[in-house]
């Protein structure tokens, strides 16, 4: 994959995984955030199906620890960290 290629899709990819991220963050999110997120979701040219499969074999993986924790994170994640698990 050229590189300016590879920088894009990480780019798309990133600004999903963020944005996915808020599902397992323990806190409730408000109409405009979801807004927001749908912004994301549709901005970011993949299709529904596609983002789920992205939640389901990147994001989840990687942030399932925060949904079973008695302490569960609550004020988001570090991008880069997540970058790195996704």
């Amino acid at each position: 994959m050229d590189g300016m290629i590879k920088d894009l899709h990480l780019q798309r990819r990133t600004s999903l995984w963020v944005a996915l991220s808020e599902f397992y963050i323990d806190t409730e999110l408000s109409k405009d955030d979801l807004i927001r997120i749908a912004r994301i979701f549709k901005n970011s040219e993949y299709e529904l199906i596609v983002i789920k499969e992205i939640d389901l074999f990147e994001v989840f993986p990687a942030l399932q620890y925060n949904l079973l924790s008695p302490v569960p994170d609550w004020a988001g994640f570090d991008e880069s960290c997540l970058v790195d698990k996704c």
